[in-house]
């Protein structure tokens, strides 16, 4: 059992006889204060190694701790060595597998080059008991200026830009400067607005028809999330999911989807305005499809509004589904127990090869816009949209195409055997207020509903 992660950074400190961080920082405080003038350029550079807790877990504490030792060895000898980084660069230890470097000087203007050569020392193979290792490091540097009241906030700076370099994959540097700053605000901006609109009921469902494309008959209506803004304006989730997807607050707004949406279709269905075999469709994110509760989720809401499984369906991407495909399987099973459809959205935009789509027991495939779009103008594309129409109807499985905007696209999906879709040819999405007409006046490719 790995030993508490407070305590391996107390022996990490051990293990490599480094300086604490705070050191290094109460000295670059002291030298500003004494004397501010005489103070060279300086910044921090941050140096994290990448999947330092994979290590533990597969080799074991020994070969970790050796490693580190190593690490750390090679670290110092690139900031002593005169002439690479500058006479003055100093190395503390941030935690287990961070490192703090002070640069000087020249170096200090170029961290981004100093951070690319520190990189490259740790790359170099490893032995520890016996076993090859290799790492790679992840980097994050800032200037420490007149504009920090102290070095702990360059620091910050610092540990901001490794957090962003971290999302980029291992091997990754960045340097914290005002378009990082402007990112970060923003982010915060849009995180600390979804929770107040999540906690407010500030969001809302806007929903879309899925037709026959021969007859226009509804099939489905998908709900698509919309944030409205206090300029009226509405904000679409390709604007802000992908903030949320970098913490539970996409879990957060899944939840609210699912409650919403299962709670307008009972509303629906007892006012008798759609026909019970219609259901709604929902998209959920690659992070809470990995987790158990999002079955808790369903059911939870499925129970609360009376509806059956098969009124809903859950819509997944590809590359979603194939991060981990055991897990996939597993809970696909979970959802047919509980009578909920899954489809694969955007299809042809991952990484799932057609022949993967067996080993998944899903009821559709949505083909991306993206080659609706082309279809009927590129025959390249048009022959991959044939072959994935073929494939999926030869496993029993719908096809849906998404994006539909002219009678062209239209016709020619028709042809290559594609029976269902959506798009402005037919209905833009609409609030839910404004379904009722939608659902009184069914949309055809000739009757096109707008809101």
């Amino acid at each position: 059992m790995p030993a508490p992660r407070a305590a391996r950074v107390v022996g990490g400190a051990l293990v490599t006889r480094l300086l604490s961080h705070r050191t290094l920082l109460a000295r670059l405080d002291e030298e500003r204060r004494e004397d501010p003038a005489a103070m060279p350029p300086t910044a921090l550079l941050v140096v994290e190694v990448d999947r330092w807790e994979e290590l533990h877990c597969s080799r074991g504490g020994s070969v970790q701790r050796q490693t580190l030792a190593q690490a750390a060895g090679r670290l110092r000898q690139a900031v002593t060595r005169r002439g690479i980084l500058g006479d003055r660069t100093a190395l503390g230890q941030v935690s287990e597998a961070v490192f703090l470097v002070v640069l000087r000087g020249a170096a200090a203007g170029e961290p981004a080059g100093a951070a690319a050569l520190l990189q490259e020392a740790l790359r170099a193979r490893y032995e520890a008991n016996g076993m090859p290792v290799y790492l790679t490091a992840s980097c994050g540097a800032a200037p420490f200026t007149a504009a920090h009241a102290a070095a702990a906030d360059a620091f910050a700076d610092a540990m901001a830009a490794l957090a962003v370099a971290r999302r980029r994959g291992g091997g990754a540097r960045v340097v914290f400067d005002d378009a990082l700053r402007q990112g970060l605000a923003a982010t915060f901006d849009i995180v600390s607005g979804l929770r107040q609109a999540l906690e407010s009921d500030g969001l809302v469902l806007y929903f879309q028809p899925i037709v026959a494309l021969d007859t226009g008959a509804l099939t489905g209506l998908e709900a698509l999330l919309r944030w409205p803004q206090a300029d009226g304006q509405l904000r679409l989730p390709a604007t802000f999911v992908e903030v949320a997807e970098r913490s539970d607050l996409v879990v957060d707004i899944d939840r609210w989807v699912i409650e919403a949406a299962c709670r307008q279709l009972k509303a629906w269905l007892a006012r008798g305005l759609l026909d019970p075999t219609v259901p709604v469709s929902v998209n959920v994110s690659g992070l809470h499809f990995s987790r158990p509760d999002l079955l808790a989720t369903i059911d939870r809401s499925l129970r609360a509004t009376g509806l059956y499984g098969r009124s809903l369906t859950i819509e997944i991407t590809e590359s979603a589904m194939m991060r981990n495909a055991p897990f996939t399987r597993d809970m696909l099973a979970q959802l047919r127990a509980l009578g909920v459809r899954v489809s694969i959205d955007d299809f042809g935009t991952g990484y799932a090869s057609l022949a993967n789509l067996r080993q998944f027991d899903v009821d559709a495939l949505k083909i991306d816009r993206s080659f609706v779009a082309r279809i009927d103008t590129d025959a390249q594309c048009r022959e991959i949209v044939k072959t994935v129409i073929a494939l999926a109807q030869g496993l029993g499985k719908r096809v849906v195409a998404e994006g539909i905007e002219t009678q062209a696209q239209r016709n020619a999906l028709r042809e290559l055997g594609c029976r269902l879709g959506q798009g402005y040819l037919f209905a833009r999405p609409a609030p839910a207020e404004a379904v009722p007409s939608l659902l009184h006046h069914p949309p055809t490719a000739n009757d096109l509903f707008t809101v």
